[in-house]
């Protein structure tokens, strides 16, 4: 008699509830004989006595120990009480927010495919559907909207200044970019975050002024509590007669404006390199051009720079920037880094190739003129870029830039000033555009180049030497000249806002607050009254002052536990100088932030994505700005209570709110 055949038993439901397969015992979609195991991530016959026999594994034990101390996806994606729903939205928000963050809205047809398909048997996930068009509309009329919102109540009634910039995008749209900086009492700092990219119909003064105050009227921020705007040079920014801050001025009397540091040293810089000679641009210019667009070129130098340096890479040379002439920093000290080795390719070139254009580069290399001259501009320009990217930094130290400005100003002085013409400097700035220059040169001959300079002219006659020196000093010259006419206004913000400082408050003699305080508007009080409690500061036990003895004093947290000290019926004990201090800290010291705001721009809006509209665009660029302004990241950032409840077909894709909402 034959063997029976087993019996074909099916998968029962029931199993599930049963404690010995409770929380891992999953059907199979599509074949009523087969069970998985969620734990394992493996697939067993249905029968009972199997799934027993597998429960008894040191493997499957393992793996529910495991399983038990790793939270799900669907617990992260849900609360704790929320419905399947609820989960499905928290996640589509989550997931709407890293496309903003990281990616292109396109992406969010495969991205939303790829998430659900990680676990088929999920309720969350399994009504999850975030394709590019959803996604826009999650990331323009509800995430944008809130962020903006969370941005307006966290600035209240606060003091704040703003950044203006206008740029054009790939698409030739005008557009103002705004940033707004402020003192949080929620975060307990300085906050630098997007306010607005408005798209412009003319870049005339008045257009932008119009574009500007209808965006605060709208928002109902208080243009009387405007501090201060950083605007370049334009003159339909900064111009003395019809210009934004001109006409801003009219509205708001104690307005400050500050001109972006950044953009007067470039400019002090571009006005100075007037006096060099015209073919060192050159020089340097197709330089680089004579590699970028030849793999050949470049493969050919690559070897013969390893062969002269014992097998060492070549550094890159660095293109120069048509708007920005101290771009030519980098590219200088690369040069210089490997001329020789550059002089022998050009050599070598204009003999095989018998090249015109390597011909001339080789000539400019092999006169030592031309290596004086890159020396010098090496010296300067690298002191020019460094602290150029000390105001390029993210909310720097007034206190510490201040110092630094006038160090490198003090050290341009000294390198080309007579000493007796520079009584009283070393110590304060304010006189600055009082001194002479041209009437107190060093001779040429005394002044020290730098050492790299000294060098190089060691092997040159003297009678070129001495032409070269004079260009040099001319350059110096004029570059003060320069620095002397655009930097006394920022010179005496910052030295305004270094009195601020936590170490200058704790001084026994510490200077008087009055000049300053005499911005009444802000400090809402009588100067002598917040002078008054300026002076009481330092009898205060502050714990950011006794946690500070290693890293010195934060500003910010000094002057935030300033404004929590309150008197006995509740009132703030220091609140004049409190507010004085925490408004005048948000003055801008460059147009940094609004420049990478439209790097930013050129990054989300590109070719491929040209026909991108500004009002997704903003919204855009205001997820990544909050994220970044708050330390946050799209993992971490808290899907509140009110995205969940806008989170409906009516204003994703319609942009109509709710009535109180």
């Amino acid at each position: 008699m034959g063997k029976s055949k087993p019996y074909p038993q099916k998968y029962v439901k029931d199993w599930e509830k049963e404690v010995e397969f409770r929380g891992w015992l999953k059907s199979v979609t599509g074949d009523d004989r087969r069970a998985r195991c969620t734990v394992c991530s493996t697939t067993l016959t249905a029968k009972k006595k199997d799934l027993q026999d597998h429960a008894k594994t040191e493997k499957h034990k393992k793996a529910v120990v495991a399983s038990k101390c790793s939270p799900k996806i669907t617990d992260k994606l849900a609360s704790a009480s929320g419905s399947d729903r609820e989960c499905t939205k928290r996640a589509e928000l989550r997931t709407a927010l890293f496309v903003a963050e990281h990616g292109s809205n396109a992406s969010a047809d495969h991205l939303s495919d790829v998430i659900a398909s990680l676990d088929p048997h999920s309720n969350v996930l399994k009504n999850f559907k975030l394709h590019r068009t959803k996604c826009s509309g999650i990331i323009n009329n509800v995430i944008g909207p809130i962020l903006h919102e969370e941005l307006l109540n966290d600035i209240g009634q606060s003091y704040f200044s703003l950044i203006l910039d206008e740029s054009t995008d790939i698409s030739t749209t005008q557009c103002l970019g705004i940033m707004v900086r402020y003192f949080s009492k929620k975060m307990k700092k300085v906050v630098t975050s997007m306010y607005r990219l408005i798209e412009l119909q003319a870049t005339s003064a008045e257009a932008i002024l119009e574009a500007l105050l209808r965006a605060l009227d709208t928002d109902k921020l208080q243009v009387s509590r405007l501090v201060g705007i950083g605007v370049d040079g334009a003159s339909a920014m900064v111009g003395r007669h019809h210009s934004v801050s001109s006409m801003l001025k009219e509205k708001v009397p104690h307005l400050v404006v500050v001109r972006c540091i950044c953009h007067s040293l470039h400019l002090a810089a571009s006005y100075a390199s007037a006096v060099l000679p015209r073919h060192l641009d050159y020089m340097v210019r197709e330089t680089y051009s004579w590699f970028s667009c030849s793999a050949k070129r470049q493969r050919e130098y690559a070897r013969l720079y390893s062969a002269m340096n014992d097998g060492s890479r070549n550094p890159k040379i660095s293109k120069i920037a048509s708007t920005r002439w101290l771009s030519r920093g980098n590219a200088v000290a690369k040069i210089i880094e490997q001329y020789e080795e550059l002089k022998l390719t050009f050599q070598l070139a204009k003999d095989k190739e018998r090249c015109f254009q390597a011909d001339q580069l080789w000539r400019m290399y092999e006169d030592k003129q031309n290596l004086l001259y890159l020396s010098f501009m090496n010296t300067q320009l690298s002191a020019l870029n460094r602290i150029n990217k000390i105001f390029q930094s993210s909310n720097p130290d007034p206190c510490a830039v201040h110092r630094d400005l006038h160090d490198y100003i003090c050290g341009l002085l000294d390198q080309a000033v007579m000493p007796a013409a520079l009584h009283g400097i070393r110590t304060s700035l304010e006189d600055l555009s009082e001194i002479s220059v041209a009437r107190h040169l060093i001779p040429a001959r005394a002044i020290y180049f730098g050492h790299d300079f000294s060098i190089v002219e060691m092997g040159i006659q003297q009678e070129v030497v001495a032409v070269v020196r004079e260009k040099c000093r001319d350059f110096l010259l004029q570059l003060i000249v320069e620095v002397q006419k655009r930097l006394p206004d920022n010179i005496k913000l910052l030295s305004q806002l270094s009195a601020l400082s936590p170490e200058e408050a704790m001084k026994a003699n510490s200077r008087s607050i009055i000049p300053i305080a005499t911005h009444r508007a802000l400090a809402g009080a009588e100067p002598e009254h917040v002078e008054v409690q300026w002076r009481a500061l330092r009898r205060e036990d502050w714990n950011s002052v006794q946690d500070a003895e290693q890293k010195g004093i934060d500003r910010e947290s000094f002057w935030s536990e300033v404004g929590e000290k309150k008197l006995a019926d509740g009132e703030v004990k220091y609140q004049n100088v409190h507010q004085l201090a925490t408004s005048l800290l948000t003055m801008p010291i460059s147009n940094a932030e609004v420049e990478r705001l439209f790097s930013q721009m050129n990054c989300v809006k590109t070719g491929l994505r040209n026909r991108m509209q500004v009002d997704m665009l903003e919204s855009v660029l205001r997820v990544r700005s909050r994220l970044h302004s708050t330390n946050q990241t799209c993992v971490t950032y808290p899907i509140s209570a009110k995205m969940l409840s806008v989170f409906r077909a009516s204003v994703v894709y319609d942009g109509e709110w709710p009535e109180g909402l």
